[in-house]
């Protein structure tokens, strides 16, 4: 009779144990969701702030690059069109709507 008492004490004690367990597990879980939404909301907001500042690094750098390439052609002069030189486009372009001579208007000349 003895040991029936011990085991159900036993048992009275690890079921207190479990639900105190289940209990705590419940309130980090409840923790840990409000972490997360409010982490969503945080994230949220920084992402919006993030794309503008990275467009604007990406104009900023196409404009660099565009006057670094035009800076070149005036101070490293080329005697012909080169290829993918943005200025001898231009100034070509420019030539051929105005119907003067240029690269383009000799070259579909020639043909």
């Amino acid at each position: 009779m003895k040991d029936n008492k011990v085991i159900v004490g036993m048992l009275a004690l690890m079921t207190a144990a479990f639900t105190a367990q289940s209990v705590v597990l419940f309130q980090n879980q409840q923790e840990m969701r409000q972490d997360v939404v409010d982490l969503h909301s945080e994230v949220e907001g920084n992402a919006e702030d993030v794309y503008t500042l990275m467009s604007s690094d990406s104009a900023r750098l196409y404009t660099i690059m565009d006057t670094m390439i035009r800076v070149f052609h005036y101070a490293k002069p080329h005697k012909k069109a080169a290829w993918n030189c943005p200025e001898c486009a231009e100034i070509h372009e420019r030539a051929k709507k105005a119907g003067s001579v240029s690269v383009y208007t000799l070259n579909e000349a020639r043909k």
